[in-house]
Order: C-alpha cells, then sequence, then structure tokens
C-alpha cells in the first residue's frame, strides 16, 4: 500500500502554513514591537487588523494551492510510472 501525494498534500499545507504564520508573526512582532492584532484587540485600528488578516489569508490561501498543485502533478506523475487503476482507466 503506497500513500498518494493528494492524501499527504492537506497535512503538509497545514504544517507549512503554521510555520509561515509563526515566522509572519515574528517579523511583524520584531518591526512593530507589538504581537501581531487580533480581531478583538480595540487598541488598534480596524485598517491594522483587516490588513493583517488579509495578508495572513493570502499567505495561506497561496501555500495551500501550491502545494495541492504540487501534490496533484506529482500524483499524476507518479499514477503514469506506476499505472495505477485511473491511469489504466485513461489508456483502454
Amino acid at each position: 500500500m503506497s500513500i498518494n501525494a493528494r492524501t499527504i498534500a492537506p497535512f503538509a499545507a497545514m504544517g507549512v502554513t503554521w510555520a509561515a504564520r509563526k515566522g509572519m508573526a515574528a517579523v511583524y512582532t520584531s518591526r512593530t514591537g507589538h504581537p501581531p492584532p487580533t480581531a478583538d484587540d480595540r487598541e488598534v485600528s480596524i485598517t491594522r487588523v483587516l490588513v493583517w488578516a488579509i495578508t495572513t489569508a493570502m499567505v495561506s490561501a497561496t501555500i495551500t494551492v501550491v502545494i495541492n498543485r504540487v501534490a496533484a502533478e506529482y500524483a499524476d506523475d507518479d499514477d503514469a510510472v506506476t499505472g495505477s487503476a485511473d491511469a489504466q482507466l485513461e489508456q483502454a
């Protein structure tokens, strides 16, 4: 039994996204001297909260898309080499 790349992709995306968010938070803290804003933080302007939320969402979405695309490409290449059932049906 082999594990398909598409099966691992969501877990890889979660891990990489977590690491990216930690890195972004560290950079934000080092640049501003304050932790990143949260939705319920009344001392920070709504603009700053929205910019942070949009930025982290864009980075997270980009990571997920890239990892899923790479995994799909890898899985398709692997199917063609190993002759999986899907690849055999396509050839028929």
